[in-house]
């Protein structure tokens, strides 16, 4: 999930939802290839399980931005005339970039823009930016994802915790008895020989007996 979650986020950053072109270029490129996860008897049993990589540092995608885009930026005699080299390829009708990623980066390369160690600095922290974005999306979906599996498993198992809840609310003794038990429990039987099983200390077979007082 966070491998479609982070392809999302680059394809959506570099305005190419279809990988027919620059994000396509980024994901072909040979240093991200290399980060694609090999395939592991998970994946052959789940195709749908993604290869993809699940991160990409600000550093790395700047560098292959930055060579796609001008793959002769860094032979520039200087730091001026690798910028200019750069602002000439994004402003050629011809570039891949898309319009809008074309006018965000050359928003990003000002006049006070004199190096390419400053530039990428900058695309870097616009590319982490976007991932934090990514990262929100991807938190609200786990969330989701574990809410659901807690339900099936409290209906699977029978879990009827707000039962439970409301006894031990209702009954002090029992909430007293239960706790003072349960450390009883874990105390006790850890002095116990290490060959024993929990199931045979009698304290907790005593701990059972009050649990059952809850149904």
């Amino acid at each position: 999930m966070r491998s479609r979650k982070l392809a999302k986020g680059i394809k959506t950053l570099l305005a190419d939802k279809d990988l027919q072109g620059l994000a396509g270029e980024v994901s072909n490129h040979p240093l991200i290839k290399n980060l694609k996860v090999k395939k592991t008897w998970l994946k052959k049993m789940l195709p749908l399980v993604s290869d993809a990589p699940s991160y990409i540092s600000g550093e790395l995608f700047t560098r292959v931005l930055v060579d796609i885009i001008d793959p002769k930026a860094k032979d520039a005699q200087n730091a001026a005339a690798a910028i200019a080299s750069v602002k000439t390829k994004l402003k050629d009708s011809n570039s891949t970039v898309p319009e809008e990623v074309r006018d965000a980066l050359l928003a990003l390369i000002d006049d006070s823009t004199t190096s390419m160690e400053e530039f990428k600095k900058i695309v870097d922290s616009w590319f982490d930016d976007s991932m934090d974005r990514v990262s929100s999306w991807y938190k609200r979906q786990a969330k989701r994802i574990s809410l659901a599996i807690a339900i099936v498993l409290v209906i699977a198992v029978n879990a009827d915790t707000l039962r439970i809840a409301d006894r031990l609310w209702k009954d002090q003794k029992l909430r007293v008895a239960l706790a003072d038990q349960a450390g009883k429990v874990v105390e006790t039987c850890k002095a116990k020989k290490k060959d024993q099983k929990i199931t045979d200390c009698s304290e907790y077979q005593n701990y059972e007996l009050l649990k059952k007082e809850l149904k």
